[in-house]
């Protein structure tokens, strides 16, 4: 029986990663969650997942855009770029900072009211996110 997840949902870079390298066990527990329509992901996912690819060959850059291409790509706004600024206050004034990428990909899912879909279990701090966390 598959979870139902309203909202949409955001892959964080390390999914994208273990869906490209056909990893069957995140990829079996994606399916859980994903009912209607693709994920989307961040802009900051979308750099990060193409860094990757830089140092490969011109074919595999290729590749990884047209995957890439399969996702709506969420960016940041005024809105977010506020979110982002209060969140690394919060989280600093807390004693628990995270690194500015997370903290990126974290306003900019809140901005949207959706399900970040992660490994990273630092997002836990962000009290508000709505995460799923896959193993």
């Amino acid at each position: 029986m598959a979870l139902r997840v309203e909202n949409m949902l955001v892959l964080d870079t390390n999914i994208l990663i273990d869906i490209e390298k056909n990893n069957l066990a995140i990829k079996d527990q994606l399916k859980k969650y994903i009912l209607l329509g693709a994920p989307a992901i961040t802009a900051l996912t979308y750099a990060e997942f193409l860094y990757g690819y830089l140092s490969k060959q011109k074919d595999a850059v290729e590749q990884a855009l047209k995957t890439l291409d399969l996702y709506r790509t969420l960016h940041t706004t005024k809105k977010s770029c506020r979110l982002i600024a209060e969140l690394q206050y919060e989280l600093e004034k807390k004693g628990t900072p995270l690194p500015l990428a997370d903290i990126v990909t974290a306003a900019i899912v809140l901005e949207n009211n959706a399900t970040l879909i992660t490994r990273d279990r630092d997002f836990k701090r962000i009290e508000r996110l709505n995460a799923v966390y896959l193993e």
